[in-house]
């Protein structure tokens, strides 16, 4: 199994990081509007986590109480926030066999396996569970603009698009 983890920007910038969502909050209230649309389908008091879920910038606000995190200045933001972190990584995540009703991938462009990142999110899942995955479609202005400048950026230079 082939993983790319690109977590010494993260860990260096996590300041950086947070402050952009504080320049940027229309871009950051359309992303959680987005996320949110697919929870408001979802039956009440179910347990998920979020894989890759940084500071905690988008499972506090949707109520997600914990995930995995592989930068550990990030995961101590996020725990900061009131989310439990465990040090992990998507494609070998530490919990058992169908204990999640959903999973979140906000973002999976630091990911290079997707295939082994999904069959976890697979296995953690209950039946009928649900991966949620954050996506921008390439051929969106939005992403046109992250691709123009991907090797200006701290955090998507690495990043597999």
């Amino acid at each position: 199994m082939k993983t790319y983890y690109a977590t010494d920007a993260f860990d260096k910038n996590v300041a950086d990081y947070d402050s952009w969502y504080d320049a940027h909050p229309e871009v950051y209230a359309s992303e959680l509007r987005a996320i949110r649309a697919h929870f408001e389908r979802l039956p009440e008091n179910i347990h998920g986590i979020e894989v890759g879920l940084g500071t905690g910038r988008f499972s506090v606000p949707l109520g997600i109480r914990e995930g995995v995190e592989p930068s550990a200045p990030m995961a101590a933001k996020a725990i900061s926030r009131g989310v439990e972190v465990m040090d992990a990584r998507a494609e070998k995540l530490p919990y058992g066999d169908m204990q999640f009703d959903f999973v979140l991938f906000v973002t999976i462009c630091h990911l290079q396996s997707l295939k082994y990142a999904f069959r976890e999110a697979h296995r953690v899942l209950k039946p009928k569970g649900l991966i949620i995955v954050g996506f921008l479609p390439k051929d969106q202005p939005v992403a046109h603009g992250y691709q123009e400048r991907r090797r200006f950026s701290t955090f998507y230079r690495e990043a597999v698009f």
